[in-house]
């Protein structure tokens, strides 16, 4: 059950949510602007068709000639907060599980 405090804490952010949201665009289009021109790496593809988005995660793909374990190090050694979302081999092979393990121990995810 929720409380009066906690009810009270997610009004105000409702009220903060355009603000949230317009914040999260700037970054998203700051990463746009990045990674239009860097070969091996795909944004998502928005469709014309949406007039808003929340970015509550920017997605990136990595073609396979591009070392993702390179690139996540970076991101995270620069402050950047990064994680593993789906894909094929998520969870499955042991590098993934390691750093998985090594994630959760430190608690990124």
């Amino acid at each position: 059950m929720m409380s009066e405090l906690h009810a009270v804490l997610g009004l105000v952010q409702l009220e903060r949510l355009d603000e949230f949201i317009r914040k999260r665009a700037v970054v998203a289009e700051k990463y746009n602007k990045k990674f239009k021109d860097v070969e091996g790496v795909r944004v998502s593809y928005i469709d014309k068709k949406v007039t808003r988005m929340s970015w509550f995660v920017y997605v990136i793909q990595l073609d396979s000639s591009i070392d993702r374990d390179r690139v996540m190090k970076h991101l995270l050694d620069s402050g950047i907060g990064c994680r593993l979302r789906g894909g094929k081999s998520e969870g499955r092979d042991k590098e993934v599980r390691g750093m998985r393990e090594h994630w959760n121990a430190i608690g990124l995810v």
